[in-house]
C-alpha cells in the first residue's frame, strides 16, 4: 500500500515537473509567434500606406503628413486609370522596326478600389494604428534637398513597438513606452554619465596611476553606461518598423 503511494506521488510529481518544463518553453514560443504575427500585420499596412502615399504624391506632387486626410483619400479618393501599351512603327529614317510606349487615361479610378485587390484584408479606417497596440504610427512628409534638387519624403513608424529586438521595452502595467520618450531617457542618462566621467577625468589629473586606482575603476564604470547607452539610442532609431525616410528620398522599408 506504501509503495502504491509512493509510486503515486511520484508520478504526480514526475507530471508536474514535466508541466512546468513545458511551459517554460510554450510560454516563450508563443510570445514569439504572437510578435511574428503582430508584426507581419504591421508591415502590411505600412506597404499599404508606401503605396497609397505613392498614389497621393502622383496626384497632388507632394506626400501627406496627415493620417486624417490620407486616410479620407484612401477612402474617397480617384487617380487616373492610366494604361500603357507598346506599338511598332516603321522608322523613316532607318526603315527599321521600333518600338514606342503609348500612354493613354482611361478615366478616373477609386484608390481604394486600386489597392484593395493587392490588400483584401486590410481596413482603411484603421491604417494609421498600429496592430497589436492600437496605438498611432507616426507619420511624417517632407521635403529635403540633394544638391540643387528639392525630393519629396515621407515616413511612418510604429511608436509603440512590441518586440524587444526592436527596442521595445515596458512600464509596469506592460504597455510599450514609446520610441521618442525612450530615445528621450537614454539621451538624458547619456549627457548625465557623459559628465560624470568628465569630472571623473578632472579629479584624476595631477596623480599617479596609484592614486588614480579607484577614480580609473569608477571611469571603467561609466564609460560602460556611455557606451551602452549609444547603443540604446542607435537602436531605437533604427530598429522599430518603419518604411520611408525623413533624410532620404527613398520608400525602402526596413524590414526588407
Amino acid at each position: 500500500m506504501i509503495t502504491r503511494i509512493i509510486t503515486a506521488v511520484l508520478v504526480i510529481a514526475s507530471l508536474f515537473l514535466a508541466y512546468l518544463l513545458y511551459s517554460n518553453v510554450k510560454g516563450p514560443v508563443d510570445e514569439k509567434q504572437y510578435i511574428s504575427s503582430i508584426e507581419k500585420q504591421n508591415i502590411a499596412k505600412l506597404k499599404f500606406v508606401r503605396d497609397l502615399q505613392g498614389m497621393y504624391l502622383s496626384k497632388y506632387g507632394k506626400y501627406c503628413g496627415n493620417w486624417d486626410e490620407l486616410t479620407k483619400f484612401a477612402q474617397s479618393g480617384q487617380v487616373p486609370n492610366i494604361q500603357i501599351t507598346e506599338k511598332a512603327y516603321l522608322d523613316d529614317g532607318s526603315g527599321q522596326e521600333k518600338v514606342k510606349q503609348v500612354i493613354d487615361t482611361l478615366g478616373m479610378i477609386s484608390v481604394s478600389d486600386s489597392l484593395s485587390s493587392q490588400y483584401p484584408n486590410i481596413n482603411i479606417g484603421q491604417i494609421s494604428k498600429a496592430a497589436g497596440t492600437n496605438k498611432q504610427f507616426t507619420l511624417y512628409a517632407g521635403v529635403v534637398t540633394s544638391g540643387n534638387v528639392s525630393l519629396n519624403v515621407f515616413e511612418v513608424r510604429d511608436e509603440y513597438p512590441i518586440n524587444p529586438e526592436r527596442g521595445a521595452q515596458f512600464n509596469d502595467k506592460e504597455e510599450p513606452y514609446s520610441v521618442t520618450s525612450l530615445i528621450k531617457h537614454f539621451t538624458k542618462r547619456s549627457e548625465e554619465v557623459t559628465q560624470e566621467a568628465i569630472e571623473i577625468q578632472r579629479k584624476m589629473k595631477g596623480k599617479t596611476d596609484k592614486e588614480n586606482q579607484g577614480l580609473q575603476e569608477e571611469l571603467d564604470e561609466v564609460s560602460k553606461y556611455i557606451n551602452l547607452y549609444s547603443k540604446r539610442i542607435e537602436q531605437l532609431e533604427s530598429a522599430p518598423l518603419r518604411v520611408g525616410s525623413r533624410t532620404e528620398a527613398s520608400t525602402a522599408g526596413n524590414w526588407e
